[in-house]
């Protein structure tokens, strides 16, 4: 286990929202109770993360593992090796929490491989009082140790396999708690996996970190006044097509991508991008605050269909996306599918807009509604801000759960 040093960046407030991003509580909001933990817990969290990397999944793994070290857990997390070294750099994460990083090749099988390898480390591991994973392979080797356990999902199963997996898991005499990222998610468990009693599971939606403004100031490409921008991945269904189309029908504004592994990118520029549709890759989660930092309005333009990378498994149906709270911690104003799902979290003419996904017409006129009437735009972002501080926070989420259990 390593931890790497770390050195946080320097903080500049922004002016119209100073008292909020500083971290005061919005007027008229409930804080959640600010206590510490009953007991401290020895937390093995397991995790198909290949740490660090692009995917969201390993953003959300790292966070939820330092909010319940800062909870005053001791917390282990284990996954794949990633290509750099320093993971808490990586995340903008304190290395308040261990880390175990199994080395495995990208291969087919590399799951199968990974719970090997996780098992014959855990024969070795006893001090450990609670188990934590999003991963049905790697629960189903944590389960040898004979402690409770908390299984997170975020998506139903694709295969015969993973099916069986979670039956036998979501039975375990060790679970202690089942905890869903989404509503219509939990309700598609209770129709199809005979799910146990509401008091054995809970739905918590994703989360992000407060943002942090920079010092430095990012200097975007493009003429335009008007910046609108997307942060995360380019898979079908994600939107980068639907934002192709909304900046051919509107030349006056720049629209910049953040995000997407080259493949993506140049399938989406083969299919005809603009000269105000900018490309800038993945870059470090670490660093994507500099883009938010400098983009008013963000969209989230998912279809009903959303595949995840190296499957065609559709999540459109019970996603809570990421991005959509790093959008609010950042007090931006935000632009989204009206899908049944992300109405959980997001509410039209309150902290968003919300437009039709497959009408290129909807998008364009909630673009220009927020361009032409700046104080909406003010009232939606500093409501999103609002929001986000406090319900989505992952101290806060990390809180729910350890008061659940």
């Amino acid at each position: 286990m390593r931890n790497e040093e770390y050195q946080s960046p320097p903080c500049l407030s922004k002016a119209s929202k100073e008292a909020l991003l500083s971290g005061v509580a919005p007027a008229g909001a409930t804080a959640p109770a600010e206590h510490a933990p009953t007991s401290n817990l020895r937390i093995l969290y397991l995790s198909q993360s290949r740490l660090p990397s692009n995917s969201a999944n390993s953003v959300h793994v790292m966070h939820m593992c330092q909010a319940l070290a800062e909870l005053g857990h001791t917390v282990t997390l284990c996954g794949y090796q990633g290509s750099a070294d320093n993971c808490y750099e990586y995340y903008h994460c304190s290395p308040s929490f261990a880390l175990v990083r199994f080395k495995v090749a990208e291969k087919t099988g590399e799951s199968l491989k990974l719970a090997l390898k996780v098992a014959l480390w855990l024969t070795r591991q006893r001090e450990f009082d609670l188990i934590y994973s999003r991963s049905a392979v790697c629960l189903a080797a944590g389960l040898l140790l004979g402690k409770p356990f908390i299984y997170e999902i975020h998506s139903a199963p694709r295969t015969a396999v993973h099916r069986w997996l979670e039956r036998w898991i979501l039975r375990s005499k060790w679970l202690r708690k089942t905890v869903f990222i989404s509503r219509a998610l939990q309700d598609h468990y209770r129709s199809n996996f005979n799910l146990p009693a509401a008091t054995q599971s809970m739905v918590l939606a994703d989360a992000a970190a407060p943002f942090k403004p920079a010092l430095t100031e990012l200097e975007l490409p493009g003429s335009s006044p008007h910046k609108v921008g997307y942060l995360g991945h380019l898979y079908p269904g994600k939107g980068g097509e639907t934002i192709l189309k909304i900046a051919a029908r509107m030349p006056e504004v720049d629209f910049h991508l953040i995000g997407g592994r080259p493949q993506d990118i140049a399938r989406l520029q083969d299919c005809g991008a603009t000269a105000n549709v900018y490309f800038h890759g993945h870059v470090a989660h670490a660093q994507t605050g500099l883009f938010l930092q400098s983009i008013d309005i963000f969209l989230a333009p998912y279809a009903a269909r959303v595949q995840l990378a190296h499957t065609d498994a559709d999540v459109g149906q019970w996603m809570s996306p990421l991005k959509l709270f790093e959008y609010m911690a950042a007090g931006k104003v935000i632009i989204c599918s009206d899908l049944p799902v992300l109405r959980e979290v997001m509410n039209d003419g309150e902290n968003c807009l919300l437009a039709e996904p497959d009408s290129i017409n909807s998008w364009c006129k909630q673009i220009d509604r927020v361009l032409q009437d700046p104080l909406l735009g003010e009232r939606l972002s500093t409501a999103a801000l609002q929001d986000f501080q406090s319900h989505y926070t992952w101290q806060q989420r990390a809180r729910k759960v350890c008061n659940a259990i």
